[in-house]
């Protein structure tokens, strides 16, 4: 891919994750800076490099999270209603849903066995959908 694809493909990903664009740029740019080694000089990315920067943005959140729960009922988009899930739960749902990778293709959780991230998995998948249909009055 592109190096501009590839920067707001990551950028993206880190606002999916924070929820506040400062916040992404910070953990973007790291998460870049980190997994720099891998950028191919001829402005192509691999899709190896890009996994590997995610990788590193999840744990950059992880591991600087400050727990808070978006309580706010007037949940209109599903940005505010990710932002509401636990930070594993979100990030096990933005790395299995969003980006398509799978759960055990390396997400940096490493206190968290094959087992639980699945089942984290589906605690998010559950609450979206149930905060999903609050909004929308649509059951399904």
């Amino acid at each position: 891919m592109e190096n501009e694809l590839y920067l707001k493909k990551v950028y993206s990903a880190a606002y999916m994750l924070t929820g506040k664009e400062k916040d992404a740029c910070e953990a973007s740019s790291l998460a870049i800076s980190r997994s720099a080694k891998e950028v191919i000089s001829n402005n192509q990315v691999t899709e190896r490099t890009f996994k590997s920067t995610v990788i590193e943005l999840i744990d950059i959140y992880l591991n600087t999270q400050n727990v808070c729960y978006n309580t706010n009922e007037d949940i209109n988009n599903i940005q505010k209603a990710l932002l509401s899930l636990d930070p594993i739960c979100r990030a096990a749902v933005i790395w299995k849903d969003v980006l398509g990778f799978q759960i055990d293709d390396g997400i940096p959780a490493s206190n968290y066995t094959r087992q639980e991230l699945l089942r984290e998995l589906s605690l998010g998948r559950k609450n979206l959908k149930s905060m999903l249909q609050i909004k929308t009055g649509i059951k399904r």
